[in-house]
């Protein structure tokens, strides 16, 4: 249902840019899907760019 099975999905976000005085850094942590396969977050706080990967790792039957 939803492709969840096929665990063959890719996925990029990109959470924009912002200077701040208060937020110095900041990370990103991807959400827990089973139907991606790799998930890019791309971040920049106080024009520092950050990318985050993440990389399903999932037990297969054999």
């Amino acid at each position: 249902m939803f492709g969840y099975g096929l665990q063959n999905g890719y996925s990029v976000t990109n959470l924009g840019k912002i200077q701040s005085d208060v937020i110095a850094e900041a990370v990103f942590i991807p959400p827990a899907s089973p139907a991606n396969k790799k998930i890019w977050g791309v971040l920049t706080v106080n024009n520092h760019m950050k990318i985050c990967a993440s990389n399903l790792i999932a037990e297969r039957e054999v």
